[in-house]
């Protein structure tokens, strides 16, 4: 299983960090909205993180189906 993540297109911490602090200034429910997309953005698993769990996941499956 080969994949390839595009660098490009993922924040970097320091513009993450830029972005959830201008949510946070909104008038309306910024803070609230700035607290659960922070959560989500550091509960994500990063795209290299991700491969893994896929691969693990797909390796564990087919030991399971084999037995």
């Amino acid at each position: 299983m080969a994949a390839v993540v595009d660098e490009r297109f993922l924040l970097s911490d320091r513009r993450r960090d830029e972005l959830l602090d201008r949510i946070g200034q909104c008038p309306r429910n910024g803070h609230v909205l700035r607290a659960f997309l922070s959560s989500i953005a550091l509960a994500a698993p990063r795209p290299q993180e991700a491969l893994v769990l896929r691969v693990v996941t797909r390796i564990f499956l087919t030991k399971v189906r084999a037995s």
